[in-house]
């Protein structure tokens, strides 16, 4: 997969992404009281539990892990600014060419987490560059997930289908999102996905501009993460806005 270039607002999903002034002051390093992060067998008891899709999936990647890694995996869950960066990780992302499906890595914690952006497009989105998008429908994708010790803790994703006339976006078909949430410490409900037409300029280096629609999709993310006595508020939208050369920017921002 081709590598893309996204500019974060810090060092690392997806404006300070959680809505940090509702953090009570507590220690990272506190033991959770109860839950899911209380330790790993509370933390496997919660996934063979969970009717979320990927669940088993989760928990046999889960009961791979060293008891030892299975420790640090809690620790994680109980870190209040390994969520925070995470959220952050997707804010104000540069105009990225579709030209392939592609991931953006970022380590933290030694290695043992990540944070991934993935972008993916319908095969006439993704070869477009300097001509128009033919006519007919094209998809693009955006997504940014947490992983810690590889398993996949928190994934939030929006996708939109858009109308190409062969010169400009007519209309978005479109418009959704879905997460996959096995935090067990963050809880967040999906608002109704909302579509519509944009415009953009677009100018030829050193010659003239034209205009055109762009695809816009926007989803409103609301919930709250409650993590070693520490309760984070979160609202955050997350809009991807794709134009009629394949190109697509991304921003998950605070409500």
């Amino acid at each position: 997969m081709n590598k893309y270039a996204i500019k974060a607002a810090t060092a690392a999903f997806g404006a300070a992404a959680l809505t940090v002034g509702a953090l009570t002051q507590a220690s990272a390093s506190e033991p959770a009281q109860d839950g899911p992060a209380a330790s790993p067998a509370a933390y496997a008891d919660y996934l063979a539990h969970s009717r979320q899709e990927g669940a088993a999936e989760t928990l046999k990647e889960f009961n791979a892990l060293t008891p030892r890694e299975q420790d640090r995996f809690i620790g994680y869950l109980q870190d209040p600014p390994l969520f925070k960066d995470f959220l952050e990780q997707s804010t104000d992302e540069d105009g990225l060419a579709a030209t392939a499906d592609g991931t953006r890595t970022t380590s933290l914690r030694n290695g043992d987490v990540s944070l991934e952006a993935h972008h993916s497009a319908s095969i006439f989105a993704a070869t477009a560059a300097k001509r128009p998008l033919p006519k007919g429908n094209h998809t693009v994708t955006r997504s940014n997930k947490i992983k810690l010790l590889g398993v996949t803790v928190m994934e939030f994703k929006i996708w939109e289908t858009f109308y190409s006339n062969g010169r400009t976006i007519t209309k978005v078909v479109e418009a959704d999102g879905g997460k996959k949430n096995f935090s067990g410490v963050v809880k967040m409900s999906k608002g109704i996905a909302k579509k519509q037409l944009g415009k953009q300029s677009f100018c030829k280096k050193g010659g003239s501009c034209s205009s055109g629609n762009t695809a816009v999709a926007s989803i409103v993310w609301e919930g709250e993460a409650v993590v070693s006595g520490g309760t984070f508020q979160i609202d955050k939208k997350q809009t991807l806005v794709s134009n009629v050369y394949g190109t697509a920017t991304s921003s998950l921002v605070n409500v």
